[in-house]
């Protein structure tokens, strides 16, 4: 496999970003949106510009298969995005595609130091 199959339709809900990736004040979130904001400089007043990034870098990068859970098969996508004031980070995303559904959506976004593989 290469490219996250069907990446055109993929599902980005914005509560994942707005409510837990980007959120200071979510107890769960453990640091991604300091780490988004310290990295990149994103937070939720442009969450816009990461969320485009994410969208056009999905046909670029390699997805690896995950296995499966009850729900569904698990990809990961990771990517390097541009930040604000030329920063530049890895961000890993990771996808499900439901059972009965042929559309991935997002299911995890986070800074991290591994290396996304480019076709």
């Amino acid at each position: 496999m290469d490219t996250l199959p069907n990446y055109e339709n993929a599902v980005v809900p914005l509560d994942k970003l707005l409510k837990y990736s980007l959120d200071y004040d979510n107890p769960k979130n453990n640091g991604k949106a300091y780490a988004f904001e310290f990295a990149l400089g994103f937070n939720k007043n442009n969450y816009q510009e990461l969320l485009r990034q994410v969208r056009e870098a999905l046909p670029l990068y390699k997805a690896v298969e995950r296995g499966y859970n009850k729900y569904g098969d698990l990809y990961q996508v990771v990517m390097t995005i541009n930040g604000t004031y030329n920063r530049q980070a890895e961000v890993l995303t990771g996808w499900i595609i439901e059972y009965g559904d042929d559309f991935p959506r997002l299911t995890s976004i986070y800074v991290t130091d591994k290396k996304g593989v480019k076709l």
